[in-house]
């Protein structure tokens, strides 16, 4: 019989929801995202795989407190290993009351991972980032649980990535995209064409129309655990961190799915892949052919313009901040908040990088976005 062996936890992970369901209640979501010409029938669901411990709390709290408050379903896919405050590790597929646990509404325990994240801690195995198994079965578990048809959006996000929701509606409104159709976007990388590997969605941020959801469900609802096998060439169960390989090749193999590349009209990226402070700098002449900019076209066939600068007016998406305090100084900056309980305020004494610039840039979002 399981016990858990302290309240102490996840009573801080109550805490910290009811801080963010306060926020909500005095209105202090997004006034911006309120002007732009989003339909009732493009609600974004964003997935966020996540590590359940203590020393995930900040990322947690910090996620909800900024950007997660704008997702219309907000859930964090969390392996069956937990850890408590005193560092012990608990199983829950091994205990009999396991799923009547007080787990945060917002957390979805993902039980039948094979590869849980624990052997990370003591490298234990030499490949202990078992990302892909995790994903597949978080896509897995939302259409089996009837919630590929709550949303017609959908979103893979990194923890350490920060999200514009509102930006994502605007985006699929503009380009007329269906959540009815097949559709794979982010910020499309090309450098594994080289090894004859179809182009990828870089994992910070994946989104997925409805459709395409229940296509990938049906997918990976076939696979059997292969334990041994590490491949990234074939659509299946792989002991591989490369979930953004085999979510390409799955949905190119099976339902002749490409990835698309999130660009605003003028070529300009709309997902940046680091810190935005940083790849606001990023310069293919000065930089030369990296992996990111390996392949990707230099100008635009049409206007002969160079593309795939960053960034555009209506970002989607930051990526790079493993510090969950920068999601306080990005929503201060673009949005404004007001200080919370419980929650430290060192973010304010934070300074970005390229100062100048990205205040040009976030001058320019904040102008955009209140037009």
């Amino acid at each position: 019989h399981f016990v858990w062996p302290t309240n102490h936890y996840f009573e801080r992970v109550r805490a910290a929801m009811r801080v963010a369901a306060k926020e909500e209640e005095s209105g202090s979501n997004i006034e911006i995202a309120k002007k732009l010409p989003v339909q009732g029938k493009n609600r974004l669901y964003c997935m966020v795989p996540f590590i359940l411990a203590p020393k995930s709390m900040p990322s947690y709290e910090a996620i909800r407190n900024s950007w997660g408050k704008h997702c219309d379903t907000l859930k964090f896919f969390v392996d069956p290993i937990v850890k408590d405050d005193e560092g012990r590790f608990i199983d829950l597929r091994r205990s009999q009351n396991g799923t009547k646990m007080t787990l945060p509404k917002d957390v979805v325990v993902v039980y039948h991972i094979h590869r849980p994240w624990h052997t990370c801690e003591s490298k234990k195995e030499g490949n202990c980032r078992n990302i892909w198994e995790k994903v597949w079965r978080s896509w897995l578990w939302i259409d089996d649980n009837g919630e590929s048809d709550s949303s017609e959006w959908f979103v893979k996000i990194d923890a350490d990535s920060y999200l514009f929701p509102e930006n994502v509606k605007k985006y699929v409104l503009d380009n007329n995209m269906s959540p009815d159709d097949y559709h794979y976007f982010g910020h499309k990388l090309r450098h594994t064409e080289d090894r004859n590997l179809p182009p990828i969605v870089a994992g910070s941020a994946v989104f997925f129309s409805r459709a395409t959801v229940k296509g990938a469900a049906a997918i990976f609802r076939e696979f059997k655990y292969e334990e041994q096998n590490m491949s990234v060439r074939k659509c299946m169960d792989a002991h591989t961190s490369s979930e953004e390989t085999l979510t390409a090749l799955c949905l190119k193999q099976h339902l002749g799915i490409d990835a698309a590349h999130a660009l605003d009209d003028l070529g300009d990226e709309l997902i940046a892949v680091s810190p935005i402070e940083d790849s606001l700098f990023w310069n293919r002449t000065v930089d030369g052919e990296w992996w990111y900019w390996k392949n990707k076209p230099k100008t635009d066939p049409t206007t002969g313009r160079e593309v795939h600068n960053c960034c555009g007016d209506f970002p989607i998406a930051f990526h790079g901040y493993k510090d969950p305090m920068w999601f306080y100084k990005l929503e201060d900056e673009l949005y404004g908040m007001d200080d919370l309980p419980g929650i430290s305020d060192k973010w304010k004494k934070y300074k970005w990088h390229n100062l100048n610039e990205t205040k040009k840039y976030f001058d320019r979002i904040r102008t955009a976005m209140n037009a």
